[in-house]
Protein backbone atom coordinates (compact mmCIF):
# COMPACT_ATOMS: atom_id res chain seq x y z
CA UNK A 1 0.00 0.00 0.00
CA UNK A 2 2.79 2.45 0.84
CA UNK A 3 4.43 1.96 -2.56
CA UNK A 4 1.28 2.88 -4.48
CA UNK A 5 0.83 6.05 -2.42
CA UNK A 6 4.46 6.99 -3.09
CA UNK A 7 4.05 6.44 -6.83
CA UNK A 8 0.89 8.55 -6.82
CA UNK A 9 2.73 11.43 -5.16
CA UNK A 10 5.60 11.15 -7.63
CA UNK A 11 3.22 11.05 -10.61
CA UNK A 12 1.29 14.05 -9.30
CA UNK A 13 4.54 15.99 -8.93
CA UNK A 14 5.68 15.09 -12.44
CA UNK A 15 2.30 16.10 -13.84
CA UNK A 16 2.51 19.48 -12.09
CA UNK A 17 6.00 20.08 -13.47
CA UNK A 18 4.96 19.13 -16.99
CA UNK A 19 1.98 21.50 -16.80
CA UNK A 20 4.30 24.36 -15.81
CA UNK A 21 6.68 23.71 -18.69
CA UNK A 22 3.78 23.58 -21.17
CA UNK A 23 2.64 26.95 -19.87
CA UNK A 24 6.17 28.34 -20.20
CA UNK A 25 6.44 26.93 -23.71
CA UNK A 26 3.09 28.47 -24.65
CA UNK A 27 4.21 31.85 -23.31
CA UNK A 28 7.50 31.63 -25.21
CA UNK A 29 5.58 30.88 -28.39
CA UNK A 30 3.16 33.76 -27.72
CA UNK A 31 6.12 36.10 -27.11
CA UNK A 32 7.61 35.13 -30.47
CA UNK A 33 4.29 35.70 -32.23
CA UNK A 34 3.75 39.10 -30.59
CA UNK A 35 7.34 40.23 -31.25
CA UNK A 36 6.46 40.99 -34.88
CA UNK A 37 9.75 42.68 -35.76
CA UNK A 38 11.78 39.97 -33.93
CA UNK A 39 13.88 42.45 -31.95
CA UNK A 40 13.51 40.49 -28.71
CA UNK A 41 10.98 42.92 -27.20
CA UNK A 42 7.24 43.53 -27.36
CA UNK A 43 6.45 47.18 -27.98
CA UNK A 44 3.20 48.90 -27.04
CA UNK A 45 2.13 48.69 -30.68
CA UNK A 46 2.86 44.96 -30.82
CA UNK A 47 1.05 44.44 -27.50
CA UNK A 48 -2.11 45.95 -28.91
CA UNK A 49 -2.51 42.85 -31.10
CA UNK A 50 -3.54 40.88 -27.98
CA UNK A 51 -6.76 41.86 -26.21
CA UNK A 52 -5.50 41.49 -22.62
CA UNK A 53 -1.91 42.58 -23.03
CA UNK A 54 -2.26 46.39 -23.28
CA UNK A 55 -3.93 46.47 -19.85
CA UNK A 56 -1.09 44.50 -18.24
CA UNK A 57 1.67 46.19 -20.24
CA UNK A 58 2.44 49.04 -17.80
CA UNK A 59 2.55 46.68 -14.81
CA UNK A 60 4.74 44.22 -16.70
CA UNK A 61 7.23 46.83 -17.91
CA UNK A 62 9.31 46.62 -14.75
CA UNK A 63 12.17 48.84 -15.98
CA UNK A 64 9.84 51.40 -17.62
CA UNK A 65 11.58 51.26 -20.99
CA UNK A 66 8.32 51.14 -22.93
CA UNK A 67 8.69 47.54 -24.02
CA UNK A 68 8.54 44.03 -22.56
CA UNK A 69 11.47 41.67 -22.69
CA UNK A 70 11.03 37.91 -22.37
CA UNK A 71 11.54 37.90 -18.59
CA UNK A 72 8.97 40.65 -18.05
CA UNK A 73 6.50 38.93 -20.38
CA UNK A 74 6.96 35.58 -18.62
CA UNK A 75 5.81 37.16 -15.33
CA UNK A 76 2.54 38.49 -16.77
CA UNK A 77 -0.74 36.79 -15.95
CA UNK A 78 -2.35 36.29 -19.35
CA UNK A 79 -5.69 34.55 -19.70
CA UNK A 80 -6.92 32.90 -22.86
CA UNK A 81 -10.63 33.72 -22.97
Amino acid sequence: MKKSVGYTVILAGLLALSMQSVSADAKAEMFSELDVNADGFISVEEAEAHDDLPEAFADGDMNDDGRLDQAEFAKLEITDE
